[in-house]
């Protein structure tokens, strides 16, 4: 499941590839942005130089739909990576 929704950045839905639940997450980037890495994936840059703006959380969740919370869980700790 995608869902891409233009709120102040982009709300974008996808299913976490560890739960196959859908998480949604905020992105403060562009809606074209996120279209082109989606449906061109293998054709595009690396995540990283695509997407300077963005968390490596947030990047995280655009590759794989899996959030945060999620990885937390499932390690039992904090995986929080930081820039």
């Amino acid at each position: 499941m995608t869902e891409i929704k233009n709120v102040y950045g982009v709300r974008v839905t996808l299913t976490s590839m560890l739960t196959g639940k859908a998480n949604a997450m905020h992105l403060p980037t562009s809606v074209g942005k996120i279209k082109q890495f989606l449906t061109h994936r293998e054709d595009c840059d690396l995540v990283q130089d695509m997407f300077p703006e963005l968390s490596v959380d947030q990047r995280e969740f655009l590759m794989t739909g899996i959030t945060p919370d999620e990885w937390k869980e499932m390690t039992g700790g904090d995986n929080t990576a930081t820039d």
